[in-house]
């Protein structure tokens, strides 16, 4: 059976931030554009192909763009 992963992004910086989707992932909410406004949030989905040992397994990733804003990735 295939797994689905799901990526949650929001820009928590109080400017707008450039994050870019990768193209393995198909847009399920929020806007298609790279750039992301302040607290503006996507949800982007991927079928992977290959099993997963673990179908429960999740994580928490705090990325920071160059000026080392966080944007958060769940």
């Amino acid at each position: 059976s295939e797994d689905t992963e799901y990526l949650f992004i929001q820009n928590y910086a109080r400017k707008p931030q450039t994050v870019a989707v990768p193209a393995e992932y198909e847009l399920l909410y929020g806007t298609e554009s790279e750039v992301m406004a302040p607290l503006q949030i996507r949800i982007l989905k991927k079928v992977n192909k290959t099993k997963t040992t673990s179908s429960n397994a999740t994580s928490t990733k705090a990325v920071k763009t160059g000026d080392n804003t966080p944007i958060g990735i769940f």
